[in-house]
């Protein structure tokens, strides 16, 4: 399980590293790192007490081939600099992060002027539906339709999927758009067709979403999770619908830690609409897995048994929810 770690703890961590490798002349090392932007997130493993660290140095495109050709010679000390800079901070208690070590070595990504390095200044809500779980769903030419099939199903769930070929309008530049919804979105889906690979653009999505710490959930539609995402375990997109993707989607984004938080108020609000018996019982079924609620969200949800028929009158649910309530009081 990865979540995203503080911007502020990066800066930290890059300067006590460099301090370490100029004081012990480790010039090759250090000159890798001075050159790029330190990215960095954390692994809850389930056998582990404590968290792990994961490291991203994101390079200009002219700086990542020549670091490419001798990184394999200089990555142990790089590590072991990172190491000893964290624990220091930690044991000051100067980080916000609790990782105390490297889960691996850092990896190597490519900085390009098609994604900057700083968030995009200005308002984000011509991209994004307001109140809603913000989805990138970064796909190639074949995947185009499971995309925009995805997209329409979970909208149903409170999520606003961002779609390239739907949601950039003709007269805004493509780049911009693209940049300002990966700075802005809460996950990332990844439909893995055969052309993925291929793509000028999809590779790099995910380099960035990987480098900001978001989630990423490949949908395998034809190959495998490669590269930096190979670890994570895909949603099966073939013999299942668009509505049934969406729903497991949707599962995972309110089970892992990263994301949950953000989609308990949406799915609060659709439970308080159910339009159906049925749709009241699948959108409890989300509700159950919840970590924690606040209080208000917690009388939005017998304000949905008092006032919504749809609510009152599905089989087991108010007492399902009388139970949830209960819970997290």
């Amino acid at each position: 399980m990865e979540d995203a770690w503080p911007v502020d703890d990066a800066e930290l961590v890059k300067r006590a590293t460099l301090e370490y490798l100029d004081a012990r002349g480790l010039n090759p090392a250090a000159a890798i790192l001075r050159s790029a932007t330190l990215h960095l997130k954390e692994y809850y493993l389930p056998d582990r007490e404590w968290p792990e660290a994961g490291a991203s140095l994101l390079l200009p495109a002219t700086e990542l081939p020549k670091a490419e050709a001798f990184f394999a010679e200089v990555e142990g000390n790089l590590t072991a600099a990172m190491n000893m800079a964290m624990k220091s901070l930690h044991t000051a208690g100067q980080l916000q992060g609790r990782s105390r070590e490297l889960i691996e070595p850092p990896s190597l990504l490519q900085s390009t002027p098609a994604i900057s390095n700083s968030p995009p200044i200005g308002d984000d809500d011509t991209l994004w539906e307001a109140g809603h779980f913000r989805l990138f769903v970064s796909h190639a030419a074949v995947g185009k339709e499971t995309a925009s099939q995805l997209k329409s199903c979970i909208g149903n769930y409170y999520v606003d999927a961002f779609v390239a070929h739907e949601d950039i309008e003709p007269t805004k530049e493509w780049v911009d758009s693209i940049e300002k919804a990966l700075w802005t979105c809460d996950a990332m889906a990844a439909v893995l067709t055969p052309d993925f690979p291929q793509s000028k653009w999809t590779d790099q999505e995910v380099g960035f979403a990987r480098s900001r710490g978001a989630l990423i959930v490949p949908i395998k539609r034809g190959i495998d999770p490669y590269g930096f995402i190979a670890r994570y375990q895909a949603l099966a997109g073939h013999g299942v619908s668009p509505q049934q993707l969406a729903i497991k989607l949707c599962e995972v984004l309110f089970t892992q830690t990263s994301t949950a938080g953000k989609m308990t108020a949406p799915v609060v609000s659709a439970f308080a609409g159910a339009h159906s018996f049925a749709d009241a019982k699948q959108k409890m079924d989300f509700l159950e897995r919840a970590p924690s609620f606040t209080p208000p969200q917690l009388e939005e949800l017998m304000a949905a048994v008092r006032d919504n028929k749809q609510v009152e009158y599905a089989t087991f649910v108010p007492e399902r929810v009388k139970a949830l309530v209960e819970k997290h009081r």
